[in-house]
């Protein structure tokens, strides 16, 4: 995995790089298809369709264009920050105490809550159910400290 959202390239550019195989036989014998999957913010993405030809695919760009291309770049990552904050805070106030899980303990309703307020949307059972699996291989029992540094704690 690559991480341009922690350490964006010189141009600005952000995004998770997830590179893996995926086998495509229908037979016993693996036929592996190497794939990239690019996950990036709506922001991340309209920096991407804004600078792409203009910036990006120019090689011999002169230094000052490429800097305001990186800075567009923070000031969209700034505006993610903002519409996250939004929307988690949005979500607190709808979703009334006694319906939060207790994130003192690992379960798959604490586990499933967490990624609606970190992704905006329910979780497929099996990344759930994968989750549970590495919270116990890495002896992980209680979520207060992530929910903590998300502000998701009962009010």
């Amino acid at each position: 995995m690559q991480d341009w959202i922690a350490k964006p390239n010189e141009r600005g550019y952000r995004a998770l790089h997830v590179n893996f195989r995926l086998n495509v036989s229908d037979s016993v014998a693996p036929d592996l298809l190497p794939c990239e999957l690019q996950i990036r913010t709506r922001l991340q993405d309209a920096w991407g369709e804004l600078t792409h030809d203009d910036i990006y695919e120019q090689p011999e760009l002169p230094k000052d264009l490429q800097a305001r291309g990186a800075d567009l770049a923070e000031v969209l990552a700034a505006a993610d920050k903002i519409a996250s904050d939004i929307r988690r805070s949005a979500v607190q106030e709808a979703t009334a105490p006694e319906q939060r899980p207790d994130l003192r303990t690992v379960s798959a309703g604490s586990l499933a809550f967490v990624f609606r307020e970190i992704f905006g949307g329910s979780p497929p059972d099996y990344v759930v159910r994968q989750a549970l699996n590495v919270c116990e291989e890495l002896e992980i029992s209680c979520l207060a400290r992530l929910a903590l540094s998300r502000n998701l704690l009962n009010g």
